[in-house]
């Protein structure tokens, strides 16, 4: 045994030596490059289940405004508060990223962003007062941004090309699947022990994955920048300053503002409309995350189908028609969770669409995954906008009022979007 544990060991050294020029050992290439190819995977596993496990308890606030307004004693509208303070850690995390997985050592980064996300949910669970809830939030947020990066990170940099597609997709479903699986999941352990029970299940996840991915990256080779938050803040002046890139990216905060601000009230949403408790609303929020999640892969067809343009405007069009009904509230249960679906699955395609058509909006600039960066930061900061917006305002002015902000929100921005696209994009398509 001891032998074959040598030979073992010889072998992967002797690979990774290889890619420098040595020479391979004979007989050790393919054992060697299989348990390389099985350490990717490890790393693969591991992304997504983190992604999965963060975007739950991220997203998992939402249903339980009614068992957390009772833990906290604040009022349903101010559980909000608890979305924007996390998602202002996730903007902030997924601004500094690339330039943090350039200056620090992979392996300590992991270390970080788990143990900033853990200690989130250990303080949001351990404190009762709510003004501690809402500081560790932000917290757990800025660990999943920082970490968001990283896995951007992992995949052009720290797997090889068999993985890549894996990583890439890992990056594409798990956040969807999250919203279809996890959130619906977490609110039944919820509903039948108590509401602590998933944040705490999902952190331990959180915490064992981290672990793993700590032991299979520690060796990726990476090489080291100097700290230059200029050279940072210099790419993404560059991206912003391209012709209509502003008015872009301004339609990108406010459109996605409407998608992430319904879904951030759709526990008080179905509660003051139908009276839906924790369990009723997991079971519809798990309808619409499986359309999601559906659209997510369907996009790219229904893309090449009907044509760039029909599509893009059609999507927009057909979003408002469905929002404008949904809101109104003329519908029975069955219907308004038909609408949701609609709604959340259009959002995929319009999403799809326009990341589709960075490259040939800003064709003139080497470095193109800014704009990327831009397009995930936007929907991020529309999500932090909207619901503090909503926690702070919606026991003032009322669900109605916010409702119809929400559509104004979405009309305005997708109005940004079609004249940039009009500008740049649509004689290039189709």
């Amino acid at each position: 045994m001891i032998q074959v544990m040598s030979r073992r060991k010889t072998c992967q050294r002797n690979f990774l030596d290889a890619s420098l020029g040595a020479p391979v050992i004979p007989g050790c290439y393919e054992q060697s490059r299989e348990w390389v190819m099985l350490k990717e995977r490890w790393v693969v596993y591991a992304s997504f289940l983190i992604i999965f496990a963060f975007t739950t308890v991220d997203a998992s606030i939402s249903p339980m405004v009614l068992p957390l307004h009772r833990h906290f004693g604040v009022s349903m509208d101010e559980i909000l508060l608890l979305i924007s303070s996390c998602t202002a850690g996730i903007v902030l995390g997924v601004f500094w990223g690339p330039m943090l997985t350039r200056s620090v050592m992979l392996s300590r980064l992991v270390v970080v962003t788990v143990a900033a996300m853990v200690l989130g949910v250990a303080g949001f669970l351990a404190f009762p007062s709510f003004a501690m809830a809402v500081v560790f939030r932000f917290v757990f947020g800025l660990g999943g941004g920082i970490m968001a990066s990283l896995m951007w990170w992992l995949t052009f940099h720290g797997v090889s090309k068999a993985n890549y597609q894996a990583m890439v997709n890992v990056l594409m479903s798990a956040r969807p699947l999250a919203a279809a699986l996890g959130v619906p999941f977490a609110t039944i352990v919820a509903a039948k022990s108590a509401w602590h029970s998933p944040f705490l299940l999902f952190a331990v996840l959180i915490l064992g994955c981290g672990a793993l991915l700590y032991a299979q990256t520690g060796k990726v080779t990476q090489t080291i920048e100097k700290w230059e938050a200029k050279s940072l803040l210099r790419d993404y002046g560059m991206a912003l300053g391209q012709p209509q890139a502003m008015p872009f990216y301004l339609g990108m905060v406010f459109s996605k503002a409407c998608y992430f601000g319904i879904y951030a009230i759709a526990g008080i949403w179905f509660y003051r409309h139908y009276g839906l408790q924790l369990l009723e609303v997991g079971s519809r929020l798990f309808f619409i995350g499986m359309a999601e999640v559906a659209m997510t892969f369907a996009a790219p067809y229904v893309l090449r189908y009907f044509g760039y343009v029909k599509t893009l405007v059609g999507s927009i069009v057909l979003s408002a028609a469905v929002f404008l009904v949904l809101v109104k509230a003329y519908c029975p249960l069955w219907g308004a969770t038909l609408l949701f679906v609609v709604f959340v699955g259009l959002d995929r395609v319009i999403s799809m669409a326009l990341t589709l058509s960075l490259p040939k909006m800003f064709p003139d600039v080497d470095n193109r995954a800014i704009f990327g960066s831009l397009v995930t930061l936007s929907a991020w900061m529309g999500l932090a906008l909207v619901s503090y917006l909503e926690g702070d305002n919606l026991a003032r002015v009322g669900l109605g009022a916010v409702e119809w902000g929400l559509l104004a929100s979405f009309v305005f921005g997708s109005c940004l979007i079609c004249y940039v696209q009009r500008v740049r994009v649509f004689s290039l398509m189709d």
